[in-house]
Order: structure tokens, then C-alpha cells, then sequence
């Protein structure tokens, strides 16, 4: 599915340009043609190639995950660009509207009615295939820090999202969180662990965690085991848009499973994912079924990574949520069950725990205080600190979880249990 959604291969750009010059008549022999790439509604690649006598302007661009085409063709008056877009049949689909200065397009695009506008920037450049946009421009990553902090054996796990930093420290049994503000794009954060240490935390050397004693001047280093990238990947024809922003391991069974975790829901959107060229003859507004797909760590180590995988879609009711623990060491999914069946718990002993911590979660609105009650807590993941139980993902309620911390479990582990290491 990732190839897909990852682009299409672009065309020699010799070619590219005869064909720009086709289109013109033979006794106008001054065309100027323009290659440019950069993206649609700042989101989605595009391709862009036309020329200009210096009056009339002809052309085509490619939605390049897609490789769907649109042509274009209008006039220029004062580096001024007004653009008729229509589509293979010769269906006007568009307009776009711009000002192109030598060395980039900057303009917007409308659709038939001349409504819905969305940016559209591109810059000149000698082939298409120079063009290699950064999808995630806020660069999501975790890592996963180990180390000694005067003589402790010591971890911590950081999450950085465009929005925020996630910390959490856990030395003797202990645990530190802490939540920071990213949006002031700050490179350096520190966390207060206790009255006389303090952990600094530069982003611009992620490889290491420094903690401070501001008693006796000592520092110690944490440094990282493990770290994840994500990336984003996209798809945009004329009706529809698909994006996933993605955790990319190293381990490639864990890559394909989650690959294969996201094709059941990019299965059921599939059917649209296919141009009707009906559909968009008629269809006023770009971008008509939508789907979002992404992941959210909860846990990572040199040894296991969990989380939540969620799926929204304008062709499925609801947010799907599907929650996974995977043994990174023997590449293969860890299912609930199989953590029940490494206690000596019986199953009338992890019913009253399991209810016993429901019933401490509500709130202080009694309609969700009613909701929670309906709801099952089986999205199972790992945390520092312990079992994670969630309910499903609800667009009016959010989400809600209740803990089991592993000093609660480890007198039920029997010796096998991998949590006997937590």
C-alpha cells in the first residue's frame, strides 16, 4: 500500500517538453516551455509544465502520487497567469489564478464555480525528478534513551510531535512525566527529576539525554537505543485524498505488518481511489472522500514498540483504532491473550481487576460518565509505568484508559512472562 500512496515514477523531462510545444501551432515558434514542481493546498506534489509565447499559455500538470492529469490552458498578461483547467475528456474541472516571476509560480486554484480555493506554489526547475518535497515537515520522532544516573540503571522515553515533547523518566522504580510546548520551536527543554537533578534534552543531538546534579556539578549521559522516524506518504486524484503519517522501523516485518494492518481500511476506500471520470465531470469540490490514517506510540525499547494505529475516512462511520504490542527481537505481534496466559491470574481474578480499574475512571460530565460505562477497555498496549487498557476512539467522547501498573502484576507473572523485565 505505501508504494502506492508513495508516488509514481515522473517522465524524462526531453519529452515532457516536445509534448508542451505540440501544443501550440507550428508558426509560433517562440515558446518559452517551464518545468516546475511544488505542491497543491501545501499538501499534495504536483508537476507542472507549460509554455508561453508571451500571450498564450498551454500545458498540463500531474498530481504526482497519483499521476492524474489536468490541462491547462489561457494567457499571461504582465507575468499575470489566468488558467482554464479541464480534464482528459475536455471537461472544464478548474481554474488557476497566479503570478509567475521567472522562477516560480505562486497562485491558487478554484474549482468550476471559481470556489474552494487552494494554494498552488511551484518553483523552476531543469527536470521534475530534482523535486523531492519533505512530506513531514514537523519530523515526529520517539526515542528510547538507556544509561545509569549515579549508578541507577535508568530510562527514558521521548516522543516529539509537531506540537509537543513527551518525557518520561524512569529510574529505581520511579517515574518522571512531563509534557512540553514544541510550538515555540525551542532546541533545548529541561525537565526538573528531582530537587537536585534535571534533565536536558537538545533536539538538535537526539542521540543523548544529559542529566544534570546541580548539587555536585556531575552530569550523566542516557544515551539512545532505539529511535523512530515517521513519514508521511500521500495520494490525491481529483476526488479523493488519502494521507498517513507512519513510524518506519528498520525491523521489515514489523513495516509490513503494520502496512498490512492499514490495507483492510485502504481496501474498503480502494474503489474510490480509482478516477470515475463521471464522478469528476460533476464534482465541484476537490478532494470529495477523504481518508487520514496514523500511528501513536505509546511504548518503545531496543525490544518492543506499541501503540495505537488509527483510521478516518469519509467512506466509514467512526475513527478506527487498532492497538498492537510487537516483539521487535522475534518479529512478531504480542496478542492479549497471550499476556493473560503468562500469569497465574485465572480468568475470574483478571475479570475483578480489570472491572475493579474501570470503575475508577469517569469524569465529571455524566454523559460521558454514561458513555465510559458502555464501553469496553480492550485496546491493550504498553506504557513505562504499566498495562495500558483504552477504550475505542470517539469523535463526541475521545478516549479513556485505565492503568495496571506491572508491580501490581509481577507477583502473578509466571517466570516466562516477558513483562517480568518491565
Amino acid at each position: 500500500m505505501t508504494q502506492v500512496l508513495s508516488g509514481q515514477n515522473v517522465r524524462p523531462s526531453h519529452i515532457i517538453r516536445d509534448e508542451v510545444k505540440s501544443l501550440f501551432d507550428r508558426d509560433i515558434k517562440n515558446v518559452w516551455v517551464i518545468l516546475s514542481s511544488g505542491k497543491l493546498d501545501d499538501m499534495h506534489i504536483i508537476d507542472m509544465a507549460f509554455g508561453t509565447d508571451g500571450h498564450h499559455v498551454k500545458g498540463f500538470y500531474y498530481l504526482r502520487s497519483s499521476g492524474e492529469r489536468f490541462e491547462i490552458d489561457g494567457y499571461e498578461k504582465n507575468n499575470q497567469y489566468t488558467l482554464v483547467e479541464t480534464s482528459k475528456r475536455g471537461k472544464t474541472t478548474g481554474f488557476i489564478l497566479g503570478k509567475f516571476d521567472g522562477n516560480a509560480f505562486s497562485g491558487e486554484w478554484m474549482n468550476a464555480n471559481k470556489k474552494n480555493p487552494l494554494s498552488l506554489e511551484t518553483k523552476v526547475l531543469s527536470s521534475f525528478d530534482q523535486y523531492q518535497p519533505v512530506l513531514c515537515d514537523h519530523k515526529i520522532w520517539h526515542g528510547y534513551y538507556t544509561g545509569k544516573i549515579e549508578k541507577t540503571p535508568s530510562s527514558v522515553f521521548l516522543c516529539k510531535s509537531e506540537q509537543h515533547i513527551g518525557f518520561c523518566c524512569k529510574s529505581a522504580g520511579s517515574f518522571v512525566f512531563d509534557t512540553l510546548d514544541n510550538t515555540k520551536k525551542s532546541t533545548v527543554y529541561t525537565i526538573q527529576l528531582s530537587r537536585s537533578q534535571k534533565a536536558i534534552v537538545d533536539l538538535d543531538s537526539p542521540e543523548y539525554i544529559v542529566v544534570e546534579n546541580v548539587d555536585d556539578y556531575q552530569n550523566y549521559l542516557l544515551k539512545v537505543s532505539s529511535m523512530v522516524h515517521f513519514q508521511c506518504f500521500e495520494f490525491a486524484n481529483f476526488t479523493t485524498r488519502i494521507e498517513t503519517i507512519l513510524p518506519v522501523l528498520e525491523n521489515k516485518k514489523f513495516n509490513l505488518w503494520l502496512d498490512q494492518t492499514l490495507s483492510h481500511w485502504y481496501d474498503h476506500g480502494h474503489k474510490k481511489l480509482t478516477l470515475n471520470t463521471e464522478e469528476s465531470n460533476s464534482n465541484q469540490h476537490r478532494y470529495k472522500d477523504v481518508g487520514y490514517g496514523w500511528v501513536e506510540l505509546s511504548y518503545l525499547s531496543d525490544e518492543y514498540i506499541s501503540g495505537h494505529v488509527f483510521m478516518q475516512s469519509s467512506w466509514k462511520k467512526g475513527t478506527e483504532k487498532v492497538s498492537f504490542i510487537y516483539d521487535l527481537k522475534r518479529s512478531n505481534q504480542i496478542k492479549p491473550q497471550d499476556i493473560w496466559n503468562g500469569t497465574l491470574l485465572t480468568q475470574e481474578k483478571i475479570d475483578s481487576i480489570y472491572t475493579a480499574k474501570k470503575n475508577q475512571v469517569f469524569s465529571n460530565d455524566k454523559k460521558i460518565d454514561s458513555w465510559i460505562t458502555r464501553q469496553d477497555f480492550h485496546h491493550l498496549t504498553l506504557k513505562e509505568n504499566g498495562l495500558s487498557f483504552q477504550t475505542p476512539f470517539s469523535n463526541i467522547y475521545g478516549e479513556y484508559e485505565f492503568i495496571i501498573p506491572y508491580e501490581e502484576l509481577k507477583p502473578h507473572l509466571k517466570n516466562k512472562s516477558f513483562l517480568k523485565n518491565f
